[in-house]
């Protein structure tokens, strides 16, 4: 089987994208969700509320997406491997 080798460089470009990410700075939101939550009665936790909202639904349809690209290559191969193991018979 291949092993896959990830240089320092991969690594390092892999760390800091997942440091930014994971900033506190971060947000996830329009201006205009963040004002009309700033001039609500409780804006401050509202917004931090619907920040962190934003930020935890966010990776799922991602995530949806590379489950279903995994499953479809994985049918690939297998359905390539049965044809090469039928031809050789």
């Amino acid at each position: 089987m291949y092993k896959r080798r990830y240089s320092a460089a991969n690594i390092a470009v892999m760390v800091a994208t997942m440091v930014e990410a994971m900033s506190s700075d971060a947000t996830a939101q329009c201006a205009m969700c963040w004002s009309s939550l700033a001039n609500s009665e409780g804006g401050g936790g509202l917004i931090q509320g619907v920040q962190q909202a934003v930020l935890f639904l966010l990776p799922v349809p991602f995530l949806l997406a590379g489950v279903i690209g995994v499953l479809l290559c994985r049918a690939a191969r297998r359905g390539k491997r049965v044809d090469a193991e039928t031809m050789a018979d």
